[in-house]
């Protein structure tokens, strides 16, 4: 916290801005980590896998049953790129009827965002959880919510989820095993991530119907994903104290003109997002606070591992520096103490 608010003065100094401008960025550190302090680390993350449950049932039962939404009241939301139908508990594109957006997208602009918290209660209720008959029953529900979404990332990441549930019945076997299981899933994950021609083809063996409705954007999405953390990368390296807030999206531009990249210009990098606000060294702290936290999340180092490579994906195909839930769950697992550890810290105090 201190390394990012020297960072953000930093960028201050070299570059004029506004102030406030500023502040609403650190706040966006600064606010996870005073719920960190005020929240108790248990009943927060029960909280966020009830209400994912109570999201996801709602968000089904209005996609695949829209007559309902005519009885409730709801209102058009306007945004810089689309227009909503808004219901309070649920949104769905006001445009509904092109084939592109016949998606879930639950309360978010989007299924890519949607799909990020989705996955992540997966995670939490695989790792924290034992298996039983509701364990099972939710993980269904978040399945078919996955695939109500149509979101190719969201499909990519139920393969290391499943992976999870794999390690945890195989902790009794050989390290080697257990280590060549996790190489192999998340080899495939990485290349399918950069290449989705993959993952369409087991897509289409299980469902035919849905590889029209989500092909169209593939090589736009693949592209953005590849070219937007390269476009970051070179300004990180150009600017390793951080550039002035209101300069970063014209200076991407730039940098796409000069790499000669046809992307739409999404800005979906956190990692090097993070280094471009801050500056590299508070960048790479929030890296290293990802990964500490990742392997706080199980005594199991290659479950940990899964974890890490889900969370990076993630964080780095939506903007999710601009929302406060990664950030806190990071830091509620990188402060983690046992119980146990606790109390001798007390007795010892």
């Amino acid at each position: 916290m201190i390394l990012a608010a020297l960072g953000l003065i930093v960028v201050m100094l070299l570059g004029k801005s506004n102030f406030t401008g500023y502040l609403a960025t650190y706040c966006a550190l600064l606010m996870p980590w005073l719920i960190v302090q005020m929240v108790d680390f248990d009943y927060f993350i029960d909280a966020y896998i009830k209400t994912m449950l109570v999201l996801v049932v709602c968000s089904l039962v209005f996609f695949y049953f829209p007559q309902v939404l005519n009885v409730m009241p709801g209102t058009v939301l306007k945004t810089s790129g689309w227009s909503y139908d808004f219901y309070g508990i649920y949104a769905k594109f006001h445009k509904a009827e092109y084939e592109i957006l016949e998606r879930n997208i639950g309360i978010f602009w989007e299924p890519g965002m949607y799909q990020g918290y989705v996955i992540f209660a997966s995670i939490l209720v695989a790792v924290r959880k034992e298996i039983s008959w509701k364990t099972i029953i939710y993980q269904i529900l978040m399945v078919v919510c996955i695939f109500s979404m149509k979101s190719t990332t969201g499909y990519l990441l139920l393969i290391p989820v499943f992976l999870i549930y794999a390690l945890k019945s195989a902790e009794g076997f050989n390290k080697k095993v257990q280590f060549l299981m996790t190489a192999v899933i998340i080899g495939i994950t990485v290349i399918i991530f950069f290449n989705n021609d993959i993952l369409y083809g087991i897509i289409e063996f299980i469902s035919p119907d849905i590889i029209p409705k989500i092909s169209n954007t593939s090589n736009e999405s693949t592209a953005t994903r590849l070219y937007s953390t390269l476009i970051d990368m070179n300004l990180v390296v150009r600017h390793p104290f951080g550039i002035n807030i209101l300069e970063i999206d014209s200076m991407r531009a730039q940098m796409a003109g000069i790499l000669r990249y046809m992307v739409d210009g999404s800005n979906i990098n956190t990692t090097f997002t993070m280094m471009l606000y801050y500056g590299v060294i508070p960048g790479l702290l929030y890296l290293f606070l990802q990964i500490k936290a990742c392997f706080m999340m199980s005594d199991n180092r290659f479950i940990s591992a899964v974890i890490l490579v889900i969370t990076l994906i993630i964080i780095n195909t939506e903007p999710h520096y601009m929302t406060l839930l990664f950030t806190t769950f990071f830091m509620y697992f990188a402060r983690k103490i046992e119980k146990n550890e606790y109390n001798e810290m007390q007795s010892e105090g």
